[in-house]
């Protein structure tokens, strides 16, 4: 079994932060509240700023975790051998020994 292609982290990283439904609708709440500080005389800085960090460690938080449990998982399957197994069978009295490789012990899917 051959394991999927890796992403590049920065982009994943990037899909984390800006992507998803619910993230583009905070962005579109910042740029909102950005449009009232700039232009309509707003006096409320700070909430653009606190919503926008929230959003980035937010991201940064799933992606830092998604990252270590796919290091457990390269980890996981490094531990994996495919060597020779070892197989006994008894048959009408007779029995028998083989090595068998690991790749022909599960049916082909």
């Amino acid at each position: 079994m051959t394991p999927p292609k890796r992403e590049n982290p920065w982009l994943l990283l990037a899909r984390r932060v800006f992507g998803g439904l619910f993230n583009a609708m905070l962005w579109a709440c910042v740029a909102c509240e950005v449009v009232l500080v700039a232009f309509l005389g707003g006096d409320d800085r700070v909430t653009p700023a606190v919503l926008s960090a929230v959003i980035v460690s937010s991201g940064v938080l799933q992606w830092w975790t998604e990252r270590q449990a796919e290091g457990m998982m390269l980890a996981l399957q490094e531990m994996q051998a495919a060597a020779d197994v070892r197989a006994f069978r008894r048959r009408e009295g007779k029995s028998s020994a083989a090595l068998v490789p690991a790749e022909r012990l599960l049916p082909r899917a």
